[in-house]
């Protein structure tokens, strides 16, 4: 029996980042891209009557405190809200679509959205393909050999029926008819056609071709939305809480934390959570978690907002706590002019290249 050359090494490799790291050493001024830095602590818990989400209200640019007062608590549906951490763009047009999509669900079932349903949504949004290559097969596709199936197809009363190769056509025809054109597929012999969705025939038998095209692929971020959410509401089945992660992955979980905080909070949330909460109790909890990432993490800040879901109605609760509140002084530090002394003084010629500029009219007639 033959061996391998290489042996597969077990556990984490880490030769991909020794190699980066030789290549930054070696090129001088080499910008290495990073992962950018955000800041934020988001939360959420199951109680008793529903579920209750929080979040801070810092938002930050790198080390910079951008707004004390943003709003991370987005709604979905009149029971269903969502928290977002991470970049603020990518979250706050992640909710809208989901808000927008969840309400065309509604109307077109007469239903109000599960909180499953905005989770999936919110999942394919943010890594799943859509469209891409596909299969096209025509209805009535023969199978190996060419072999002939009967095709029963009612229409204005009579049973009609046809060769599968030619309902075949027809309904690669269709569906190459609703998809648009992009790359050429290959043609077998003699093809009815080269594009996106043809249909080709060799040896007597209509191939249904791979289409290639991949225009529609419209949902292809793969985990470069920087969103990471919290969802939450009352259905009929009951309160429920997701956590779903940039990458499309989630988890169901009776309590969680997301966010630079999520560590702090997630630690005060595990010590002191219990089934079947109080709103009251639910509330304190979930203020301290909240407040525990503001108060250990610089990138969390400003104050708490809540929004308590129960199965008749939700209520958004801003600035429910403040845990950093702004100090004032005790008095003025103002000093007389000449009260530091000046040590030295140098005057240095500055150097201006002066430029002249005119305006000439322009003759229009």
């Amino acid at each position: 029996m033959q061996k391998t050359a290489l042996e597969p090494q077990k556990g984490f490799s880490f030769e991909n980042c020794e190699r980066n790291a030789a290549l930054e050493r070696s090129l001088p001024g080499l910008r290495v891209p990073h992962a950018r830095k955000t800041g934020t602590t988001i939360a959420g818990l199951v109680f008793r009557d529903g579920v209750i989400l929080g979040a801070d209200t810092r938002a930050t640019n790198d080390s910079i405190v951008a707004y004390q007062s943003c709003e991370k608590i987005h709604f979905i549906c009149p029971k269903i809200y969502c928290c977002g951490a991470g970049v603020a763009a990518d979250a706050e047009m992640t909710t809208r679509m989901a808000a927008s999509n969840m309400e065309l669900h509604e109307l077109s079932t007469g239903r109000e959205p599960r909180v499953a349903t905005v989770t999936r949504a919110l999942r394919q949004t943010l890594f799943r393909c859509w469209g891409g290559a596909k299969m096209i097969l025509g209805r009535g596709s023969c199978g190996e050999g060419g072999a002939e199936r009967r095709l029963d197809r009612r229409k204005g009363g009579a049973v009609r029926s046809e060769r599968p190769e030619e309902a075949g056509l027809r309904g690669a025809k269709r569906v190459a008819g609703r998809n648009a054109v992009g790359h050429g597929a290959p043609d077998h012999g003699k093809g009815r056609g080269s594009g996106a969705g043809a249909v080709s025939r060799r040896g007597g038998t209509w191939i249904p071709v791979r289409s290639t095209d991949r225009t529609h692929s419209a949902k292809r971020y793969r985990g470069y939305v920087g969103a990471s959410l919290i969802v939450g509401g009352v259905d009929f089945t009951g309160p429920q809480l997701y956590s779903v992660h940039p990458h499309g992955s989630y988890s169901r979980l009776p309590f969680t934390a997301l966010g630079s905080g999520q560590d702090a909070a997630l630690a005060v949330l595990e010590d002191r959570f219990q089934p079947n909460m109080t709103l009251e109790a639910a509330q304190e909890l979930l203020v301290e978690a909240i407040t525990a990432g503001i108060l250990g993490d610089l990138g969390s800040g400003g104050s708490v907002d809540a929004c308590v879901i129960t199965g008749t109605s939700a209520k958004l609760l801003r600035t429910l706590s403040s845990p950093t509140e702004p100090i004032e002084r005790s008095r003025q530090y103002r000093f007389a002019p000449g009260t530091t002394a000046v040590l030295s003084e140098t005057v240095m010629p500055l150097t201006l290249e002066l430029l002249e500029e005119t305006v000439q009219a322009m003759d229009v007639e």
